[in-house]
């Protein structure tokens, strides 16, 4: 079983869809799990990114919606099963105790996550339950079917790296390692955060900060896994012009970045934690 932490709805298919393909290709059983899956409340914060983001998302009044159906889309490509949390949205949403917003400008999103964001309240309260976590890793417990055997020793655990310093990629990163701590047997994996390892000078910084030991793993694609991945991330329609002008472009900055990351040979780079 592959159990792909993330953030948000976009980035285990950004960052490692192509392993994903390959994986379900060959019989695997893959599943993506967005941990900041949640709705917004019902009056978000009036703050400068949330405005700028649906400003350009051009997603109506439900954006979450709008990016479920994009996710769900992109994993059927990959024939990859989906999962979300609904207890956590997406950080800009989030606010602390008496509602002070937490992430309001784009410098706060990649910045130090805030000692009162109740996200790491709602998944420390995870851990001492653990064993749900292999049964139905959700927190709404009538949603999803078991689809994690009781014994992790037979899962991969998959997180963000936190390349680019996200704080909701920070957050699952570090969740994922309480979670290798409580199940030693668990197989965790930490995967380069894409597109912020376009800039591949933020890598070594990242790794070097890690308060574990890992192993880099090189994971060479084919071109069928190249395209359907490209196909997926297509299919997230409201982030595309957050990171290119258009799908051509983000096809050729896909293919070079894969090229890159594996000197020569398509890749994506994962990191096995000790």
């Amino acid at each position: 079983m592959h159990l792909f932490l993330s953030p948000h709805y976009d980035d285990a298919v950004y960052s490692c869809g192509g392993l994903i393909a390959q994986l379900t290709r060959n019989r695997h059983t893959a599943r993506v799990y967005t941990v900041m899956g949640a709705k917004p409340p019902q009056t978000p914060p009036d703050t400068p990114i949330i405005r700028e983001l649906h400003a350009r998302w051009q997603a109506g009044a439900d954006p979450v919606k709008a990016r479920r159906s994009e996710d769900e889309t992109a994993l059927y490509l990959l024939n990859a099963e989906v999962g979300y949390n609904n207890a956590i949205p997406d950080c800009i949403y989030r606010t602390a105790h008496g509602g002070r917003a937490l992430y309001t400008d784009i410098q706060a999103i990649f910045g130090a996550v805030d000692a009162d964001d109740p996200s790491l309240v709602a998944l420390e309260l995870k851990l001492p339950t653990a064993h749900q976590l292999w049964q139905s890793i959700q927190f709404d417990a009538d949603e999803t079917p078991r689809f994690i055997p009781n014994d992790p020793a037979g899962v991969t655990l998959y997180a963000p790296l936190g390349v680019g310093h996200h704080v909701d990629h920070q957050i699952v990163r570090d969740w994922a390692f309480k979670l290798h701590r409580t199940y030693p047997t668990l197989t965790l994996m930490l995967y380069e955060d894409f597109p912020y390892i376009r800039q591949p000078q933020h890598i070594a910084p990242t790794l070097t900060a890690l308060p574990v030991g890992v192993t880099a793993q090189v994971q060479p694609l084919d071109e069928s896994a190249i395209q359907l991945k490209m196909q997926a991330i297509a299919a997230y329609a409201t982030q595309l012009d957050s990171f290119w002008a258009d799908r051509q472009a983000m096809m050729d900055d896909v293919r070079e970045t894969l090229m890159q990351r594996g000197q020569g040979t398509p890749s994506e780079v994962l990191y096995r934690v000790s």
